[in-house]
């Protein structure tokens, strides 16, 4: 037998037989609820015992949060509410000011 199968090679290409990116699979949380993810005490208490009964080493709360969620920086929010933005029109141009309405 063959290492590729002919019957199977719509799958290779198939959008539904392929896996999300990691990137996609993040959840936003907003600056509002990143606060209260940071302070707040029910987000912080974590186990020092496995279901075995063995000490385990204490990590940090956010760190584990950021395996499954992307924080939005409060400064990429001001950015973006700014009335002037910058736009690169070409690579050896200087970068103009444009302003809004």
């Amino acid at each position: 037998m063959s290492g590729k199968d002919s019957r199977f090679k719509a799958i290779e290409t198939d959008p539904r037989f392929k896996l999300p990116k990691k990137k996609s699979i993040r959840g936003n949380v907003d600056s509002r609820f990143k606060s209260a993810l940071e302070n707040d005490k029910r987000f912080s208490k974590k186990a020092t015992i496995d279901k075995y009964g063995r000490k385990i080493e204490a990590k940090d709360t956010m760190e584990e949060l950021q395996k499954y969620y992307n924080f939005e920086d409060e400064e990429k929010d001001s950015d973006s509410n700014s009335d002037e933005t910058s736009v690169y029109v070409d690579a050896e141009q200087e970068p103009t000011e444009a302003s809004s309405g």
